[in-house]
Formats: structure tokens, C-alpha cells, sequence
């Protein structure tokens, strides 16, 4: 990685950018002109006359206070000293408008809100908008070399959900570079790319949960109807409720508690904020994690390793009753014979075959034998076969074998591979990486009404398995949001 990406470059950067604006605000925000156009406020009539607030005089000097041609003001005022300053503005029907200017402690001029715009503001969220370019290239390094190293890590998936996410958020902040405004605006920028996104991304998950339904449907009149295979159904049902949840509390509480007597309120403001920006960015976190996921999930499944594998295990599932392979534990025996042929034409190099799997209650024979007996019916030499007949799940599946493995081999780190239906490749590849494995798996054709509701169940296995990952990024979210809503409060409430 690039010695300037470094957190502690990073950090650095940040603090020299952050002393270069406020030295940048402090020499040239002293001053800070503008113009007022009646018609924005909604009159037609001209500006007559422009007065500073007599209890104003002390905090800004109107440098300048003309009205040009157009009936418009134009406005030049000087920081004297920090403080609130009034400047009455009155057309041709005797309105006055009121354009409210903060003089901050560095001295450099505010308009309209505490954290509103000031001079030179649009050319400091530029520099901010490129470190933010900076933070994006360091997450995509990590993430390729994380995924380079090893693809089965739940933190690749957060990173490339969180990387999904900060760049429409980095689209979404260029307006702020455009047609400038305040800090506050940049912030409202933010927040409002979170809830767009929502509503942009509500007809995509409308149509995915309709397609899953249908999946699902197809599902259980083929294999019964479970809970299992009810999930896809379920969770596309859940992602749907919490877009709908957001707008709706977001629409409630706009015509209720804000529209209210409360509405000034700085508790009813920050409450206001707080509570519809989490409800939008828990949902944006679940919707981007997905779309990582089903990214991570498709490339593990259509990756293809190295063909210099010395082993490779085949995980097992379900068998007939007779003892015979199902056709989704038959795909997994083919694959890896295939993979195996594949590397024998590439590299002349041979490799054995780990059936993986114990005999469950209902199950004449461990699914390891079973798997064993159609391998040599292959034509796959015994003495190239080892069973593993113990293992009750996808964990013990791969410790078992390992385990046999380094009985069988003299190599110290022998290269394994696994193989799998291609909905449960990734996730059995996170669970080798959690018991210290190195392994690559491929994956097997599953038909597609059950490739979908069983990458869902993987998916929503992975959220479980890294609850505590999840949380810690939940709670970074929530404190994330606190500030921001004090912070548009303090601008726009206690300081109004």
C-alpha cells in the first residue's frame, strides 16, 4: 500500500487539511459578499433599502449596500468581532427581509445558518471532497489485497459494501462542489444521498423480492414447504418493510412533531433528525452488505484455483435413501472429477479426493462412503480416495478432512481445495479461514429456484456469524448520526 495511505498518514493529512481551512477561512472568510433577489423570497417588487441592525453595529461593517439596476442588493460586509448581525433588507410594499450573518471566534462570516456558507467554502469542500477520493482508494487497496491474500473474509465483504456506498456518496457530494453552500449543506447533502438512495433503490428490491417470491413458490412445490425454504421470501419481505418503515416515519414525523408547536424545539429537532436518518441508514447498510455479498458470493462461486492442488475435499450433503447421491451432492462429486481431470491435462499433477461427510439419522450409510462409491464408479482410483465419515456439519466437514490430510501427507502445507455447491462456496470458504485453513473451493450448478433461496439462508448464516463485526459497525453508524443531528441542530436551532 502506498506509504501516504497509511492511517497514520491519514490522519495526518487530515489534521494539515483541517488547520488549512480554518487558516484559509480566517484570511480570506473575514469578508463575505452576496446578493438578495426578491423574487427568491417571493416578491416582485425591488429592494429600496439595506440597513444594518443598530445591535449589529459591533459585530460586521456593510463594506458595501448597493442596488443595482435589476432592484437586486448586492452586500459587502467585514467581521469586527464574533457574534449574531441582522441586515434588513426592504422592497418597494415595505417588506423587510432579514438576512442573518454569524461572525465565528477565527472571524470569518457565516450567512443564513451558524455553519451556513462563508467565502472560499466551495473550494474547501473540494479539498475535502478529494481526501474523502483518498479514504475511497484506500478502502479498494485493502480490499484487493485482502482479497488477494484471502477472498474469504467477512471484512471483504464489509469493505466492498462500505466502498458500494461511498462512492455514490462521493457522487452524490460533488453537488456541494458545484453549486457550493455551507457545511450544513454539505451535510444535508450527505443525508439526503442516504435517503435517495432508499427510494432509488425501492424499485430494484421490489422486483428482486418479487422475483425471489416467485423462486420460492417454485421451491416449495418441488421440496415442501419449510422455514428454510421460506427465507428468501422473508428476507426480501424485511428489506421492503424497512425502506417503507423510513419513508413513513420520515413522512409521520414531518406532519406531526415538526409541523407542531414543538417544531423549534431543539430536542424535537435532534429527535427529528436522529431517529428518521438511523431508520435510512440501517437500511442502506443492510441493502449495501447484500449487494456485496451477492457480488463476493458470484465471484467465489465462477472462481476457478490454481491447478496445483494436492487435495481436494468434497463436502457432503443429504444422500438418497437407498445411499445413492441427490443431484445436488452428485454436482459437487462431478465438479471436483472435473477439477481434477482439468489439473491432470494442465500440469500432469495428480490430486486426491476427500469425501467429506458422517451418516445422519434418517441415512443408511455415512455421506463420505456414499460419495466414495460413486467417485469409484467414476472410474476414480481408490487408492486416490480418502473418507472422511464423521463430520455432522460444513465445520467439522473441514476439520475432519484437514485433519486426515496431515496423516496422509509429508508435505507441510499441502494445497487444498474444496468443493461445494456454488451457493455455499464463499461462506465454507470463511469457515475454513476461521479455523486457520487455506483453501480454495469451487463451486457446483445448483437450479436456480434453489441457488437463490439457498444463498439467502448463506447470507443471512454470515450476518449471524458475524454479529459482533456487524454491531460494531451498527453502533459506528448510530454515533455517527448523533453528531451529525447535533450538529444541523446547533446550526440551524439554538443558534437561529
Amino acid at each position: 500500500m502506498p506509504t501516504f495511505l497509511k492511517k497514520r498518514y491519514l490522519i495526518s493529512i487530515a489534521v494539515i487539511l483541517y488547520i488549512f481551512s480554518m487558516t484559509y477561512l480566517f484570511v480570506r472568510g473575514r469578508y463575505y459578499s452576496f446578493t438578495v433577489n426578491m423574487s427568491d423570497w417571493g416578491y416582485e417588487s425591488q429592494v429600496t433599502s439595506i440597513e444594518l441592525d443598530p445591535q449589529s453595529k459591533d459585530i460586521i461593517e456593510l463594506k458595501k449596500a448597493t442596488v443595482d439596476k435589476k432592484g437586486r442588493a448586492n452586500i459587502t460586509a467585514k467581521a469586527k468581532k464574533p457574534g449574531k448581525a441582522v441586515v434588513h433588507i426592504k422592497n418597494e410594499e415595505d417588506i423587510t427581509i432579514d438576512e442573518k450573518l454569524y461572525v465565528h471566534p477565527l472571524m470569518f462570516i457565516t450567512c443564513g445558518r451558524y455553519f451556513g456558507d462563508s467565502k472560499g467554502t466551495r473550494f474547501l469542500t473540494l479539498i475535502w471532497e478529494i481526501y474523502f477520493a483518498i479514504i475511497i482508494l484506500k478502502f479498494i487497496i485493502m480490499f484487493l489485497i485482502r482479497y488477494r491474500d484471502n477472498m474469504y473474509q467477512y471484512r471483504n465483504i464489509q469493505y466492498l459494501g462500505l466502498i458500494i456506498f461511498m462512492i455514490y456518496e462521493f457522487i452524490s457530494l460533488l453537488y456541494g462542489v458545484v453549486y457550493g453552500g455551507g457545511l450544513d449543506d454539505a451535510i444535508y447533502n450527505f443525508l439526503n444521498a442516504i435517503s435517495l438512495f432508499v427510494l432509488r433503490t425501492l424499485p430494484l428490491v421490489i422486483i428482486i423480492t418479487l422475483v425471489v417470491i416467485a423462486s420460492n413458490i417454485w421451491l416449495i412445490r418441488k421440496e415442501g414447504r419449510t422455514w428454510r425454504n421460506m427465507l428468501g421470501f422473508i428476507l426480501g419481505l424485511g428489506i421492503n418493510l424497512g425502506a417503507i418503515f423510513s419513508i413513513f416515519v420520515e413522512r409521520i414525523m414531518k406532519e406531526t412533531i415538526i409541523t407542531s408547536h414543538f417544531r423549534n424545539s431543539f430536542l424535537t429537532a435532534f429527535l427529528y433528525l436522529f431517529v428518521v436518518n438511523t431508520c435510512y441508514i440501517i437500511v442502506v447498510y443492510g441493502e449495501c452488505i447484500l449487494l456485496a455479498t451477492i457480488i463476493m458470493g458470484i465471484v467465489a462461486a465462477r472462481r476457478v484455483p490454481k491447478y496445483d492442488k494436492d487435495y481436494i475435499i468434497i463436502l457432503g450433503c443429504q444422500i438418497r435413501k437407498d445411499g445413492t447421491l441427490t443431484r445436488l451432492l452428485k454436482g459437487r462429486a462431478d465438479r471436483a472429477i472435473v477439477f481434477a481431470k482439468m489439473q491432470k491435462a494442465n500440469t500432469e499433477k495428480d490430486i486426491v479426493f476427500v469425501p467429506s461427510g458422517g451418516q445422519g439419522a434418517d441415512e443408511i450409510m455415512p455421506e463420505g462412503e456414499a460419495i466414495k462409491n460413486y467417485l469409484v464408479e467414476s472410474g476414480i482410483d481408490e487408492k486416490k480416495i480418502i473418507v472422511e465419515n464423521k463430520s455432522v456439519s460444513t465445520d467439522t466437514n473441514l476439520n475432519y478432512s484437514v485433519e486426515l490430510i496431515k496423516k496422509d501427507t509429508k508435505k507441510e502445507s499441502p494445497k487444498i481445495a474444496f468443493s461445494t455447491s456454488n451457493y455455499h462456496v464463499l461462506r465454507a470458504g470463511m469457515i475454513a479461514t476461521s479455523q486457520g485453513i487455506k483453501a480454495e473451493g469451487i463451486g457446483s450448478y445448483t437450479v436456480s429456484y434453489f441457488w437463490i433461496n439457498a444463498f439467502i439462508r448463506e447470507f443471512i448464516a454470515t450476518l449471524v456469524s458475524e454479529k459482533k463485526q456487524n454491531a460494531i459497525v451498527g453502533m459506528s453508524l448510530i454515533c455517527m448520526n448523533i453528531l451529525i443531528a447535533l450538529l444541523l441542530c446547533i446550526s440551524i436551532r439554538l443558534l437561529s
